[in-house]
């Protein structure tokens, strides 16, 4: 959702469509749940927490109708192109500024508040778009809005690694869609991030079905069929693990419409499943290839701090190491824990990273910066086990 969007589809009033799902309440029974079983979620269990969301619709209050205020800075918004993110910033905080002092919450306020969550989560502010998606679900009675922002929690969701809460909210989005419908063509692109959400699970057959039900349900304009046709093609080609025909079939579809989504996520997925398939083959140069097309890739279609992102940087690392390409290995592993600093701080992840760094450092005869990446890396380990519970043997 950006400016253009500001615009609210105008529906037949109904008890549901007057009503608001707040997100605690999607998350609410995954958040509950032990780590340990959310791991175990089966695609049963994200079709019930799914099927749910009707229910809870109906059960709540529907709001009274809101009286529209005036408010120049959201009019203003109109005039303002997407590309210019300051003047957006800037509108939709003294927009949101006016809806306080009157005490509006409506349509208007909660796609102020989405827009500005979306910009937030681009610049990986994860806590303060968190709290606005929230605002904005309170305030909507659009279902679009709520969609688009159980889409953004989700997001949100897989950054963290809380995979589980990711796989409700993106079900979430999916279930307002079969209800309501899908008037611009957003189904696929949340249907693509699920599957990638099962990937990470390693719930592959799942993965492949929600690719398969992305393509069939993937529609556009009259103008942009050799798209969709590209796109249904290359998807084909991918989960037959014809990684050069199904790269082949995304480009074509992005050359004929270059802002889709859903095209772009499986393009960089291609890149990179060819890479790890030519490293594993020692393929090294070919593999080093493939990366360094995966990486922009992965940066436009998921984020540049995206746990996708990270994953390409790692391949890339450990292929130039193999190449006895350090210099290019340990300025590769830098930019990748610098991003692991920030997003994660502690961890797995951030752990990996370190070990990675630190080895190629020594490998590169740099042992005292490899000496601070290992002191770093033992006091994570320290307070990651201090932080876990300790029981009585």
């Amino acid at each position: 959702m950006t400016a253009s969007s500001l615009t609210v589809i105008q529906q037949k009033p109904s008890l549901a469509d007057s009503m608001v799902l707040p997100v605690d309440k999607v998350l609410q029974s995954i958040e509950s749940k032990p780590a340990a079983e959310q791991s175990k979620s089966s695609p049963a269990k994200a079709a019930d927490q799914s099927n749910d969301l009707p229910k809870i619709l109906e059960s709540q209050k529907p709001k009274p109708p809101a009286v529209k205020t005036p408010n120049k800075y959201y009019d203003e918004l109109k005039s303002v192109p997407d590309t210019d993110t300051a003047k957006l910033k800037e509108l939709y905080n003294k927009a949101i500024e006016e809806f306080d002092k009157t005490g509006t919450r409506d349509d208007r306020y909660a796609v102020c508040m989405s827009d500005l969550a979306e910009m937030e989560l681009k610049e990986d502010n994860l806590a303060s778009a968190e709290a606005r998606i929230k605002k904005s679900l309170d305030a909507s009675t659009d279902h679009e809005i709520t969609s688009s922002n159980y889409q953004l929690v989700g997001d949100i969701k897989g950054r963290q690694n809380r995979l589980a809460e990711a796989e409700a909210a993106y079900c979430g989005s999916i279930d307002i869609f079969g209800k309501y419908g899908d008037p611009r063509h957003q189904q696929a692109i949340v249907l693509e991030k699920l599957a990638s959400i099962y990937d990470r699970q390693g719930r592959a057959e799942q993965a492949k079905a929600t690719r398969l039900k992305a393509t069939d349900l993937a529609t556009f304009d009259t103008g942009t069929k050799g798209a969709q046709n590209a796109y249904k093609l290359g998807t084909k080609a991918l989960l037959a693990n014809d990684y050069p025909e199904a790269i082949k079939q995304f480009e074509m579809s992005l050359m004929v419409q270059p802002d889709f989504k859903a095209a772009k996520m499986n393009l960089a997925i291609c890149y990179q499943h060819e890479a790890l398939e030519h490293q594993q083959k020692k393929e090294f140069p070919k593999a080093e290839t493939n990366y360094l097309q995966a990486l922009p890739a992965m940066e436009a279609a998921f984020g540049p701090k995206h746990t996708y992102t990270c994953t390409v940087l790692q391949g890339l690392t450990e292929t130039y190491e193999s190449e006895n390409k350090l210099d290019d290995a340990e300025k590769t592993a830098q930019h990748w824990v610098d991003i692991e600093r920030e997003a994660h701080k502690s961890g797995q992840p951030m752990m990996n990273a370190l070990r990675i760094y630190s080895r190629i450092l020594k490998s590169n005869k740099k042992n005292d910066q490899a000496v601070a990446i290992d002191k770093e890396l033992a006091d994570i380990d320290a307070k990651d086990k201090a932080s876990k519970p300790q029981f009585a043997s």
